[in-house]
Order: structure tokens, then C-alpha cells, then sequence
């Protein structure tokens, strides 16, 4: 068996060594794959869905919020489900919104979320509590009288 690339490097001035990995390094050592395993962590355990931040005609997939919460480890869906974590919207009243809140009122623990969560969140890799990013409830404690969805 070969020794380590880097044991025969030894004798080679830092900026003279190769910049390619170790071949003998497993994958899962390399840092082209730590990173993006340690991000995956940040997000792992949750399901999103977006309202009202994906331009009408645009695949939810394709959005940069989708990308980026991929990325960071979440499980994105276009609708939401039972198994539903977060609704992250920019606003009351869509339709996502108001499905999210007669689903809490239900027993769901689906969390509706301002998008700051989501980069808050994944600026610090870390998934952080939703309670400062909830998107407040209406006054009147109900779904709005021009809701589309009853």
C-alpha cells in the first residue's frame, strides 16, 4: 500500500504541493464533502413550503428560496401536508396562510414563518427558534373576511 500523498509531500515547500486531495482520503473526509454534509445538518429535520415568494409562473423549485433551503438540508414542498413543518410566507392572507392556520387550529404544529427565519437560519447554520420570525396571527384571531379559501 502507497503511503499518504501528504507523507510524501512532506519534503515540498507548502506553496510547491498540489492543491488535489489525497486520493487514499475516504470521500466522506474530503472537505469538498464535509461542508456541504455539515450544511445539510443545519435543516434537516424540516419540511417547508413557501407563500407568496415564488414569482406566479415560476416552478417553486427553481426559486432561490427552494435552492437555498435544499441546500441547507430541508425537504421543500409546493403544498402543504401533514407532515408540513414550516410555512414560510412574506404575508397574511394567501391561501397557503390561511390552509396553515385552520390547520393549527386543527392540532398541526406547522410553524407560519417570516422568510428572515430561513436566512437567518442558514447564516448561522443553525436552525434558530421560530418564535421571534411568526407571522402574527390576525386581530380578530380568524381567517380574514376576503380570504379566498373558507
Amino acid at each position: 500500500m502507497r503511503p499518504p500523498l501528504f507523507l510524501e509531500l512532506e519534503h515540498v515547500r507548502p506553496q510547491e504541493r498540489p492543491l488535489t486531495p489525497d486520493p487514499f482520503l475516504p470521500l466522506s473526509l474530503r472537505p469538498q464533502s464535509i461542508i456541504p454534509s455539515l450544511k445539510r445538518l443545519t435543516l434537516a429535520s424540516t419540511r417547508l413550503v413557501f407563500s407568496g415568494l415564488v414569482a406566479l409562473g415560476q416552478s417553486p423549485e427553481s426559486s432561490e428560496y427552494w435552492k437555498l433551503a435544499t441546500t441547507f438540508g430541508a425537504h421543500c414542498s409546493a403544498d402543504l401536508s401533514s407532515s408540513t413543518t414550516h410555512l414560510v410566507a412574506n404575508q397574511e392572507g394567501t391561501a397557503k396562510v390561511h390552509q396553515a392556520r385552520r390547520a393549527r387550529a386543527k392540532g398541526s404544529k406547522v410553524e407560519i414563518v417570516y422568510p428572515q427565519w430561513l436566512l437567518d437560519s442558514v447564516a448561522r447554520w443553525t436552525r434558530l427558534p421560530e418564535e421571534a420570525y411568526l407571522l402574527p396571527e390576525p386581530a380578530d384571531g380568524g381567517s380574514a373576511p376576503s380570504s379566498p379559501v373558507r
